[in-house]
């Protein structure tokens, strides 16, 4: 349950940390390849983002000397170049990242995941940012349909951070409730011990609400300053 005072208590923090207009905080770009949004979100948890943006980057890279258009990659553009360049393995050589979906011994890795998720995307006939936010319009849609739920079957998947993130990167509004929003919301609530990630997101959805700044830009906002890089634009000051 959301209680008013920690929604009250939040934004106060928000609104004296980082002013109360969004246009000064710093945006995330997003991406307008279904493909590419795959691969970021999948690779995203529990690895430096410096590390994910390396791996989209040489999917990019091998794409582009094929003669093709990463930017615009589809789910099946994601699923045929898997199976061109010989499978998981060697999806896994040539981008040149052994991430695994978890610690565990003989975990898959998350190339196998990316694979498994478009699969999912392409099997419901999820090719297109268009489709994806036509598709998910409704938090009902977003968290449970058949396409969530099959996301979340995936290896590794069923905390739902990937699933999350997946739309936000594609433009759907939402909070992506990693290590990073929790500890943030539990620091300003002065809690004893770490919130859920459910309550996080919500918590972080009703001042954004109320702030009437989108979901995303704040979730944004929030990982950049928990994570110590530049959270305001320079030349403007938040509090005007």
């Amino acid at each position: 349950m959301i209680h008013e005072q920690d929604v009250q208590k939040l934004l106060n923090y928000i609104t004296s940390h980082f002013g109360v207009d969004p246009e000064r905080w710093f945006h995330p770009e997003g991406y307008q390849s279904i493909a590419l949004a795959i691969l970021d979100s999948i690779y995203s948890t529990g690895n430096r983002y410096t590390g994910v943006l390396n791996l989209v980057n040489r999917y990019c890279g091998l794409r582009a000397n094929e003669g093709s258009h990463p930017e615009a990659d589809t789910a099946t553009d994601l699923i045929e170049t898997f199976y061109r360049w010989g499978g998981v393995d060697e999806f896994v050589l040539k981008t040149n990242n052994r991430w695994r979906t978890s610690s565990k011994i003989h975990a898959p890795y998350k190339a196998y995941a990316a694979l498994e998720a478009a699969k999912v995307l392409a099997g419901h006939s999820i090719e297109s940012i268009s489709d994806v936010v036509g598709r998910f319009d409704s938090r009902e849609s977003r968290e449970h349909s058949d396409i969530a739920r099959e996301w979340l079957m995936i290896t590794g998947q069923s905390s739902a951070l990937t699933w999350s993130y997946f739309l936000m990167l594609v433009g759907v509004p939402g909070v992506k409730a990693d290590r990073m929003i929790v500890r943030f919301v539990t620091h300003v609530l002065e809690r004893p011990k770490e919130i859920s990630r459910h309550e996080a997101s919500r918590l972080i959805e009703e001042v954004a609400d109320i702030m009437c700044v989108n979901y995303i830009y704040l979730d944004h906002t929030i990982w950049r300053f928990q994570s110590g890089r530049p959270y305001l634009q320079e030349d403007s000051s938040p509090f005007e």
